[in-house]
């Protein structure tokens, strides 16, 4: 798809310089620093807590940290050390992602829903948050500048009246794809959806191919000069994940420009749990922690490709492990008690196919 634009679309707030080919540019200095310099992130949720005592309901808000300058939080403990000397110890945040989205999607359709991924600059460290009741701590604070974001990816989700997430993906009607902007372009009380596919104004785009990739998941990572996409980089990631897998072994995304070499951009890395509380954590919620390595091709990059590449991250964990559910399930259903345990999903074309092990056991049998 490429996107023609007769005038220069009007500037979105947070951005001041004229546009290049149709397309505005990021001009902040300090998120350009960051691009050009930082090659190791983690990416972690900044209200951990409460998004997991509320179930989707609560918006999600991502940290992206430079993970060579390490912070120790004064005053807190992190609950997966078991020595009581070792406090915990973070990358320095450098962006604040917060989503912007319907709360009736997030809870009909969490994981598919349109939205908004507003980009901040962070302002500083974190500190340690509130703890409520003696026990119940809210999560670590993570300030961030103030005024209009630098950045916004905008993500076309599913919209039964022109778009199907979550199956094949036998169309671009049936896709993931992810538009990305400098500033803000959801002024005017803009939806979701409406900017980018419609109106044009995004330098970059994330968008699955026809397939999906087959069977294992793609996304192209695309660039837009003059109104037409170029091809600079691809992600692809590993044909079975989530379940009981997740929990035994690390699921890994590569970024590859192209060429036919695998990963030679760079790698997703969504660790596998260490120990009881990070396993607890990866059961039963949806905080999600990943670490991103790039390689040193990865650095000549231009800014365009780089913030691409964080949309496409940032496009994984919803289609992936946003609606992410427990991999054992139990129910009585008055005669007997059904069990399931999903041991992993195989990806099949856009398609997420559960296999599972069952069993039923009927009164005292």
């Amino acid at each position: 798809m490429s996107v023609q634009a007769s005038d220069p679309p009007p500037a979105f707030p947070g951005v001041q310089e004229q546009p290049k080919g149709g397309e505005y540019r990021i001009n902040d200095p300090q998120a350009l620093a960051v691009l050009a310099n930082v090659r190791n992130y983690e990416l972690r949720a900044a209200n951990a807590t409460m998004e997991a005592a509320a179930n989707s309901c609560l918006p999600n808000v991502y940290v992206m940290c430079d993970a060579d300058r390490q912070y120790t939080i004064p005053g807190y403990k992190n609950p997966a050390l078991c020595s009581n000397n070792k406090q915990d110890t973070v990358g320095m945040p450098v962006f604040i992602i917060e989503e912007e989205s319907s709360c009736c999607c997030r809870l009909c359709c969490s994981g598919q829903q349109p939205l908004f991924a507003k980009v901040y600059n962070a302002a500083g460290p974190p500190v340690a948050g509130e703890t409520k009741c003696m026990c119940c701590y809210l999560g670590h604070t993570y300030p961030r500048q103030q005024g209009e974001p630098f950045m916004t990816f905008e993500r076309d989700g599913c919209d039964l009246t022109r778009k199907w997430m979550g199956c094949f993906v036998c169309n671009q009607c049936c896709a993931e794809d992810m538009y990305v902007f400098a500033g803000d372009p959801s002024v005017g009380n803009r939806k979701p959806g409406t900017v980018g596919p419609k109106q044009g104004g995004h330098f970059a785009r994330v968008v699955q191919p026809k397939g999906g990739g087959g069977c294992h998941p793609v996304a192209h990572i695309l660039e837009i000069a003059n109104g037409q996409e170029r091809q600079v980089g691809q992600m692809d990631g590993p044909g079975f994940l989530k379940g009981c897998l997740e929990l035994c072994c690390d699921t890994n995304f590569f970024f590859s420009s192209g060429n036919g070499e695998l990963g030679d951009l760079g790698r997703i890395n969504r660790p596998k749990p260490e120990d009881c509380y990070n396993c607890c954590r990866m059961i039963y919620t949806n905080n999600d922690f990943y670490v991103v390595n790039y390689s040193d091709e990865y650095l000549k990059k231009s800014p365009d490709t780089k913030a691409a590449m964080i949309a496409s991250l940032i496009q994984l964990e919803y289609q992936f492990f946003e609606n992410d559910t427990p991999p054992c399930y139990v129910t009585n259903s008055g005669n007997g008690v059904y069990g399931e345990i999903t041991l992993c999903y195989k990806y099949c074309y856009g398609c997420q196919i559960p296999i599972k092990c069952c069993c039923y056991l009927q009164g005292q049998q």
